[in-house]
């Protein structure tokens, strides 16, 4: 389903895609397929991902592989942030998609230099 709804924070026209059977699967899928990784495991992963990536950073799925293994504490930073807002947690409870069609680029245009709005505008296009 598609709903168009004025956002009442920045005032733009927002299309939000709402579909709770991709949702669902999703978690189905993660819960049936994580495979827990022991610290020993965990710190093997993080240092063969972190000298593969210095010596061939074109390696995506090593840049992933050390984001996964090591951005734990940097993830439970920013959701504790999040939670400190409002706006915060108002984006945890509603949980957007966000992607190039449901992004407003002729409004991100319009705002300063040096705003994450802008940048996304100069490294999406």
């Amino acid at each position: 389903m598609i709903v168009i709804i004025l956002d009442q924070f920045s005032g733009w026209l927002v299309r939000r895609f709402y579909n709770s059977d991709v949702s669902s699967s999703f978690t189905t899928d993660y819960a049936k397929h994580r495979i827990s990784l022991s610290t020993v495991q965990r710190a093997i992963l993080t240092v063969g991902a972190a000298a593969i990536s210095l010596f061939n950073p074109y390696r995506g799925d090593m840049i992933a592989c050390l984001a996964e293994t090591t951005g734990t504490d940097a993830l439970s930073y920013c959701h504790r942030q999040m939670l400190a807002t409002s706006e915060g947690c108002r984006i945890l409870a509603e949980k957007p998609r966000i992607s190039s069609s449901t992004v407003d680029f002729s409004a991100l245009k319009r705002l300063p230099a040096g705003t994450l709005g802008k940048f996304i505008t100069i490294s999406w296009k």
